[in-house]
């Protein structure tokens, strides 16, 4: 993710062969102790931290353009989001699977046709996306996302760390990158 920074800042550009895109993930990480007895000295201890991770994406479509929205939703006709005979199609094969899955994981008598079934719904990046993501881990922060001003200052970290841009007078972002964050608490 640095590097990829680093040379795009060098060449000016903002997406080649040899970029790959990718998004940052973060993990929020809360742990706490509580002693067997409780007292002024000995009391509940907590800590918070936020994990970033850049994530490199496997499945790329440059043909889509992403700089601005496809049409105004307020001009967008109701009957696009109603399902067509094809996506009707496609959820009752769906259903299909799920409902032989099921009955083959708690039917005994129907359990030795379990090799005969498919272990996934086919899709069309099946297999780029059933392999092991590159990541990179990019920083742990002493932040917890539950706090505005700790989320404020997380994503001015990654801002001004992660996000590549020009290097000139008003420095403009050359390529946005999507956050993505989750949180794990022990």
């Amino acid at each position: 993710m640095l590097k990829e920074k680093e040379e795009i800042e060098k060449s000016g550009t903002c997406m080649t062969e040899n970029h790959m895109s990718s998004d940052i993930i973060g993990d929020n990480i809360d742990l706490s102790r509580s002693p067997s007895q409780m007292s002024i000295e000995k009391r509940r201890k907590s800590w918070h931290w936020f994990l970033m991770v850049g994530l490199q994406k496997r499945v790329l479509n440059p043909s889509l353009d992403d700089t601005a929205p496809i049409s105004d939703i307020n001009k967008v006709e109701n009957g696009t989001f109603i399902p067509n005979l094809d996506d009707c199609s496609k959820l009752d094969q769906n259903f299909l699977f799920h409902i032989m899955n099921v009955l083959v994981k708690y039917v005994d008598c129907l359990n030795k046709y379990k090799d005969c079934l498919s272990k996934y719904i086919p899709y069309p990046h099946l297999e780029e996306l059933s392999g092991k993501s590159n990541f990179a881990i990019l920083d742990m922060l002493d932040k917890s996302e539950n706090k505005a001003e700790d989320m404020i200052s997380i994503l001015e970290h990654i801002h001004e760390n992660y996000i590549p841009r020009t290097n000139d007078e008003n420095p403009s972002v050359i390529k946005k990158k999507s956050i993505w964050w989750r949180c794990f608490n022990q």
